[in-house]
């Protein structure tokens, strides 16, 4: 019984550091709608995930941005433009 327990605790452990939120703010450099991705004026290249658009965003606009980090992919969960 310990040792399933320690089992299920390592593997929780595991999966709870395996993506992290973030937001920030920054202004697009590059849109790639065919790959779905967003490249920002500090160079990294951002996936979209399932669901968010980028039809009404075009370069130079200021964005508010909330993304996961799964390994060394960065994906975009939220999408907001800046007035």
């Amino acid at each position: 019984m310990k040792r399933l327990f320690l089992t299920i605790a390592t593997v929780a452990a595991l999966l709870s550091g395996a993506a992290s939120a973030a937001t920030l703010s920054s202004e697009i450099k590059s849109i790639d709608t065919k790959l779905q991705t967003l490249t920002l004026t500090d160079g990294k290249v951002y996936q979209l995930a399932r669901g968010v658009s980028v039809n009404k965003l075009k370069i130079g606009d200021k964005i508010s941005i909330s993304y996961d980090q799964s390994g060394t992919k960065l994906v975009v969960t939220k999408i907001e433009k800046i007035k």
